[in-house]
């Protein structure tokens, strides 16, 4: 992928046409204050060592439940020695299941803040370089909030309804700023345009990995019953956010424990990232076509 800066001058050969400057190479525009590219490389690095970590634990799990068996087909064997390797074994599913919960709790708190960021300086970024006012975009009826809220994508906007009750006249609109990123994201991507370049279920992506982040950030590890048991039934009716998520259970009931992003979930997230940078890029470019 060329990710050139576009403003930089191209050495040309005679003969040979110039590289084409990929969309991503567009972001340097904006101006961010924050370096994507180095902050998921450290993610990756660092998903990589907990990965790591799993297969040592896992190893050695393995090795503890072999140790097991063979004492189990030695009728020889003293029970005390049994015994304890039982208890290595059960320590050892005991270690991965917490180990696991922390290494889960470890990647929604780099990836959800992350991607978060990209949206949120992005945007701002983008209203600052290009206003509305010398630009052309979608029409939208985000677009009725002029200033500096319009490019806050933490901030969702209530529009104006015909009320029955009030002759049909419009009612003032409202700005609810609670809990709004991904309504403020939805409505700003439709906007901008930002849309045209986005996979279709950025959103979709986007919301499951928020809906945990809150849910780990909040009540840690080992959320409260009914919160594990809401979040379960949550992804039963999903096909799709069901393979996102994996569950420990507890008791003979086996009921929900703890739950795991899996690393189909931290693959699409990460791939989602790149993708929202491209899509970015793509956007600044065509802005850019606008002036030349």
């Amino acid at each position: 992928m060329n990710q050139q800066n576009p403003d930089k001058p191209q050495i040309l050969i005679e003969g040979l046409e110039p590289p084409e400057i990929e969309p991503r190479g567009y972001l340097h525009k904006l101006k961010l204050d924050f370096d994507p590219e180095s902050q998921l490389r450290e993610i990756h690095k660092l998903l990589k060592r907990n990965e790591e970590a799993d297969q040592t634990l896992d190893l050695e799990t393995k090795e503890s439940e072999q140790q097991l068996k063979t004492l189990q087909e030695d009728e020889t064997a003293e029970y005390q020695r049994l015994d304890m390797a039982e208890a290595t074994v059960i320590d050892h599913y005991h270690e991965a299941t917490y180990q696991g919960i922390a290494h889960s709790m470890a990647a929604v708190g780099m990836l959800a803040p992350f991607m978060e960021t990209i949206f949120n300086q992005c945007f701002q970024n983008l209203g600052e370089k290009y206003p509305r006012e010398q630009f052309e975009y979608p029409k939208h009826d985000r677009w009725q909030k002029i200033g500096k809220d319009f490019w806050d994508c933490r901030i969702k906007f209530i529009f104006p309804v015909q009320n029955q009750s009030t002759g049909g006249q419009q009612q003032a609109g409202k700005i609810q700023q609670k809990n709004a990123v991904l309504k403020g994201v939805e409505e700003l991507a439709e906007a901008t345009g930002l849309i045209a370049y986005l996979p279709a279920d950025y959103l979709k992506v986007f919301s499951a990995l928020k809906s945990y982040r809150d849910s780990m950030f909040h009540n840690g590890m080992e959320w409260p019953l009914k919160e594990r048991t809401e979040f379960i039934n949550r992804l039963e009716k999903n096909k799709d956010s069901a393979a996102w998520f994996a569950k420990a259970t507890t008791g003979e009931e086996e009921s929900p424990w703890m739950i795991f992003m899996t690393e189909k979930f931290i693959k699409r997230c990460l791939q989602l990232a790149e993708e929202v940078l491209d899509a970015f890029g793509a956007l600044v470019k065509s802005l850019e076509e606008q002036t030349s």
